[in-house]
């Protein structure tokens, strides 16, 4: 047997010559079932396997400006304490048919909805906070053998991905993915893989899906920040630049220079005293006399970087404003005072835009997503409907003027407002009404009596007018007025 057939019968695996004139080579390469290769799915990779709908924009980015932004971050907390912070109500759907028994079991769930004692408007408000970042929210279900709900908890939306076809969830923590149904889904999914199982092991929790409407996604939603995201970052970028000031500009003020023949050590003593004796704002505007050798001079190079005062200020405040009206945010909800040119405030007009705009619409959609999913859907009660409590913007000063000036032309009455503003206990004599001219009550209730005291005081005024009037012309005759006019004496 030759070399050359020994060496390739020897090889497992292939073998190629590399031949000179005198000599070859055998080169051995591994099988290709032989080459190591990981199982691992990359998450793209596993999204387009099992039919995920990429995300249309980059939900990380997002967390990252509300972490940085106090506007952004302010106001869609604040939304969400608006829309639940005034407590909720479960209300008859019709009136006289009432169950206390069903009533009570429906109070308990949403007072106690999961093992970790969150209550339905914690859990609400967790949500709401995230459809003002990203633009959706989502609230996962757990039903018992019964098909009764036994469990409720909010699920951080930006780990979600939609299946195409819109009847199942995958939740994605870094490795780690659980899969949800969604909600009233009549086919069972593992929530290991999201294929249809049968049988009680690994069944698939359901998912409350909710989505601010975005034209450019069947699947997903929008915050309404997405369109000032530019000054958000603008915002961040300004408080950056001001913060490089003291990290990245934080060189000396100025080269200071001594030439000439100074004393040994006077260098040392200088920098003491720049940095000891007029160092700080309390020796801002003082004069440093110093007294040079003969020959002497000391230089100074200006190093450090002028800081306009109030850089970027109107610049700050236009981006300010544009992610407040990106939520239709009054200013001083999230504690900014804002007077008008003139001192005024358009605090009020503000606030009810705000309310019916934003805060009304979501009160209205939560309260049905526990109403007909949670109350009725998973719990099975149609005779109750929940309901959150409304938020109230009053300017009482100016409510009380205007009660005030009701009450003065008698078209409100003490006990009304005693009622109205909670003051006290009514008293008998408060229902009648009363007139400006010294709070009069008015006799009897019929209108034509008292149009009668009206008319009647009328003619008495007119009477003590005619009364002073003819007292005047006596007191004038004297001096020579009479009947007829006014009259010289001759003289």
């Amino acid at each position: 047997m030759s070399k050359k057939e020994s060496l390739m019968k020897e090889d497992s695996g292939e073998v190629y010559f590399i031949t000179t004139d005198k000599y070859f080579f055998p080169v051995r390469l591994r099988k290709a079932e032989e080459r190591p290769k990981s199982e691992q799915l990359k998450e793209e990779e596993y999204f387009r396997e099992h039919g995920l709908v990429p995300l249309p924009f980059e939900v990380s980015g997002l967390l990252l400006l509300q972490d940085n932004c106090t506007y952004f971050d302010s106001c869609v907390k604040q939304i969400a304490k608006d829309v639940v912070g005034q407590g909720y109500k479960v209300i008859p759907t019709e009136e006289g048919k009432e169950d206390k028994d069903e009533e009570k079991r429906v109070k308990n769930f949403l007072m106690d909805p999961n093992p970790e004692e969150e209550t339905i408007s914690e859990i609400v408000e967790k949500a709401i906070i995230d459809w003002g970042v990203i633009g959706w929210l989502s609230i996962e279900l757990q039903r018992d053998s019964d098909d009764i709900a036994i469990g409720l908890w909010h699920v951080p939306a930006h780990t979600i991905k939609v299946h195409e076809s819109k009847a199942k969830f995958c939740q994605t923590r870094n490795q780690r993915r659980v899969w949800f149904k969604r909600f009233s889904s009549p086919e069972d999914i593992s929530s290991k893989t999201g294929e249809p199982i049968k049988g009680p092991k690994n069944i698939a929790h359901e998912l409350i899906y909710y989505r601010n409407y975005y034209e450019q996604s069947d699947y997903y939603g929008a915050p309404n920040i997405l369109p000032a995201v530019g000054s958000v970052r603008g915002l961040i970028g300004v408080r950056d630049y001001n913060l490089a000031f003291f990290e990245n500009y934080g060189i000396p003020a100025a080269l200071i220079t001594l030439k000439g023949k100074w004393r040994e050590g006077a260098t040392k003593q200088l920098s003491d005293f720049i940095d000891v004796e007029i160092k700080g704002s309390e020796s801002s505007h003082k004069t440093a006399v110093l007294r040079c050798p003969v020959d002497g001079e000391v230089k100074v190079d200006k190093l450090g970087v002028d800081v306009k005062e109030g850089s970027f200020k109107l610049y700050q405040k236009s981006l300010r404003d544009e992610v407040l009206s990106a939520y239709k945010m009054p200013p001083y909800r999230i504690g900014i005072a804002e007077v008008g040119a003139l001192g005024g405030t358009t605090a009020i007009e503000a606030s009810k835009i705000y309310i019916s705009s934003v805060v009304n619409p979501l009160k209205r959609a939560t309260a049905d997503i526990v109403t007909k999913m949670i109350i009725r859907g998973a719990l099975d009660s149609e005779l109750y409907a929940f309901e959150w409590n409304p938020l109230e913007i009053r300017d009482l000063s100016a409510e009380v003027k205007v009660d005030q000036m009701l009450f003065g032309m008698g078209a409100l009455s003490p006990n009304y407002l005693i009622k109205k503003y909670k003051t006290g206990e009514t008293y008998p004599e408060g229902d009648q009404h009363f007139v400006s001219a010294g709070y009069t009550p008015l006799e009897g209730g019929s209108i034509e009596k008292q149009r009668q005291v009206v008319l009647t005081g009328i003619e008495d005024v007119k009477q003590m007018i005619e009364e002073a009037i003819e007292e005047a012309k006596v007191r004038l005759l004297p001096l020579g007025v009479d009947e007829e006019g006014i009259h010289g004496t001759g003289e």
